[in-house]
């Protein structure tokens, strides 16, 4: 499964350890992510899947440190990170994302104080 390009897990037990087996499939260009009940302990493992283009993380309980594993994906378009637990600070981890053409923050604690790193 090396050449897998999109996977989906919504709703899906992913826990810290899973994170292992995602961290190889090197060829990922869309994941999701959303509502599997993570936190942040294994997001420093998505900074190995340098191909994705899309990025859903949303209503999980993932915070700002998650933020900083995610800012070495280039290639990155889309992220969603809908009602997670992502602030102001966290946003200065995604300036160097200059392929994000979509960034999803509904129902976060992102004021405006944040967007200034968005600009």
């Amino acid at each position: 499964m090396q050449n897998l390009s999109v996977l989906n897990l919504e709703g899906c037990p992913v826990t810290a350890s899973c994170f292992d087996t995602l961290s190889v499939l090197v060829s990922l260009l869309y994941l999701n992510l959303s509502r599997c009940n993570l936190s942040d302990d294994g997001c420093e493992k998505l900074s190995k899947l340098g191909n994705l283009k899309v990025l859903n993380l949303g209503f999980n309980d993932i915070s700002d440190a998650c933020l900083i594993h995610l800012k070495g994906l280039t290639n990155l378009e889309s992220l969603n990170l809908d009602s997670c637990r992502i602030g102001d600070n966290g946003l200065v981890h995604l300036t160097g994302l200059q392929n994000l053409k979509c960034l999803e923050l509904s129902d976060t604690e992102v004021g405006s104080n944040g967007l200034r790193y968005l600009s």
